[in-house]
């Protein structure tokens, strides 16, 4: 019993740990990439993608060690109910990695084009309707006056540009709520 406590004690710090040096390397370390004089590409940070493959190696070992030593487990009604749950947070984590490695939003004078795996979303300035914050997902929410939208993860560097565009390009009843409530979140 006591193996299982320091166990679960030594995931919590660790996982702290991670869950401190990705905020740190998301908020100081925010590199956005230059394309031109007043267009950028936010994107995540090396350190999201690092946490992510970590993530990816511990959940994978977890799973090998569930399916080859069950027995360290517990009952094998446990080891029943683990196997599918370690093997979702498999495939969450695999997502999170091509989330992370192909997520780019384009932001410009002209337009903010979101671009992943799955497609791409292009809203020019004059087609947003208003830009939200969602304090669930905490995610930016931009919409268009047509029903499409996009979302913008807070992790993603260059947020200030983002929010100096906004302000250049939309009134203020559009944007302002949006990121006054997105700075309460950030540190």
């Amino acid at each position: 019993m006591g193996v299982y406590v320091l166990t679960i004690v030594a995931i919590g710090v660790i996982a702290n740990c991670l869950g401190w040096w990705l905020l740190r390397g998301a908020v100081a370390g925010r590199r956005v990439g230059q394309v031109g004089r007043r267009q950028a590409i936010l994107r995540y940070g090396d350190r999201v993608l690092a946490v992510s493959i970590a993530l990816l190696l511990a959940v994978g070992v977890l799973l090998l060690v569930i399916m080859m030593a069950p027995e360290q487990v517990g009952s094998a009604g446990a080891t029943e109910v683990l196997q599918p749950l370690v093997g979702a947070l498999l495939v969450a984590s695999g997502l999170l990695i091509l989330e992370a490695r192909h997520r780019r939003i384009f932001v410009s004078d002209a337009a903010i084009v979101s671009s992943g795996l799955l497609g791409s979303t292009t809203l020019t300035w004059s087609e947003i309707d208003v830009i939200r914050f969602n304090p669930f997902t905490r995610m930016l929410v931009i919409r268009a006056r047509d029903g499409r939208r996009l979302t913008v993860n807070p992790s993603l560097s260059g947020m200030d540009f983002l929010e100096y565009l906004a302000r250049e390009n939309l009134g203020a009843g559009q944007y302002a709520r949006a990121f006054h409530a997105l700075h309460q979140y950030r540190p």
